[in-house]
């Protein structure tokens, strides 16, 4: 007898198909419904072992039919359990412990793992409780050292580190994913905290930081041409300050996604006016199109806020004297910016 008939066998004998948990487990045996062995009998007492033996030799049956039907409602064998992940049929373990949770692929068992620690974090209590835990356990600098030392190791192995990365690409691609994350940096760069750290942290030789008499803090720069227009407002006298913008502009961008967008400086002039400056490189905006959207939202923003006089883009032939970009043009600078 194939599977399919002994299903719709057990199936026709059902007196309420599609009922769920109708074997009771009673210490070491099962209390099955006595119509499944054509017993006038409410229950019958069977151990674990006896339930497939007895089945296959007697009634053609077997413990994942019994299981099927009895355990999990089922009225067609088509509905037996799928991965969660690839949707392929999973495994029958045993009648204890029913079917496995996925297809048992190490790709599908980590996916799956992934979306059940997501789903306890979505938790209020939970991330709550997990936070406090800790926090009081890294309050112990033995603790903090462990962990570092322990971080270190695992980041000196190639593999390690090459797992990693491929874990974050794959995350990070996904849509929720990437809004989840443009979420937090939104809420991230409201908080003054935040942003004064952002704007003093030196990084990479790409990037740096500069002592200038005219801002309130130490200005990071994110190219070389930032540098040389923090210098030249230094020694321009109709400039009396330069600082970070420290703001966001929200916009949309190409692929219609709500960005955010973070112009460079706040100039201030002697003759009262406050500019919002933006540097870009030639190529960025003549031939970037998102970078063309974030200045339009930058004009657009100016035109609607009352404390900023105007937005000003310096691009390299605003700024040098020539195409090598080395020398700085004071006289066409100062034009740009409205100081002469």
């Amino acid at each position: 007898m194939t599977e399919i008939e002994m299903f719709n066998k057990l199936l026709s004998k059902d007196p309420t198909p599609g009922e769920k948990n109708r074997v009771i487990r009673v210490d070491n045996y099962y209390k099955v419904p006595g119509w499944v062995f054509d017993s006038s009998e409410e229950f019958i007492n069977i151990s674990y072992k006896n339930i497939k033996t007895r089945g296959v030799s007697k009634y053609d049956l077997t413990g994942q039919i019994i299981y099927d039907i009895l355990n999990l409602g089922l009225t067609n064998i088509d509905q037996r359990p799928k991965c969660p992940v690839c949707g392929k049929p999973v495994e029958f373990e045993s009648f204890n412990r029913g079917y496995y949770s996925t297809c048992k692929s190490k790709s599908c068992i980590a996916e799956l793992a992934r979306q059940e620690v997501t789903d306890l974090w979505k938790d209020e209590e939970y991330c709550s409780i997990q936070s406090q835990s800790h926090k009081d356990w890294a309050s112990i600098e033995s603790h903090r050292i462990q962990m570092s030392e322990n971080s270190k190791k695992m980041w000196e192995n190639e593999e390690y580190r090459k797992t990693q990365t491929q874990s974050h690409l794959i995350w990070a691609a996904k849509k929720e994913n990437k809004e989840q994350m443009r979420r937090i940096a939104i809420n991230l760069w409201k908080t003054d905290e935040y942003r004064q750290r952002m704007e003093q942290r030196a990084v990479t030789s790409y990037h740096g930081s500069i002592k200038c008499s005219k801002s309130d803090s130490i200005l990071t720069y994110d190219s070389r041409w930032e540098k040389d227009f923090i210098e030249f407002c230094e020694k321009t006298e109709e400039i009396i300050s330069i600082n970070r913008a420290g703001l966001y502009i929200e916009y949309i961008d190409e692929c219609g996604i709500d960005r955010m967008y973070f112009p460079d400086f706040l100039v201030s002039l002697k003759n009262n006016k406050t500019l919002l400056v933006e540097v870009k490189s030639n190529w960025m905006f003549n031939e970037d199109e998102r970078t063309q959207l974030k200045l339009i939202a930058g004009y657009n923003y100016v035109l609607s806020n009352n404390n900023i006089d105007s937005y000003i883009v310096l691009i390299g032939d605003d700024i040098y004297t020539n195409k090598s970009y080395k020398t700085i043009d004071s006289n066409k600078l100062s034009i740009k910016l409205g100081i002469i």
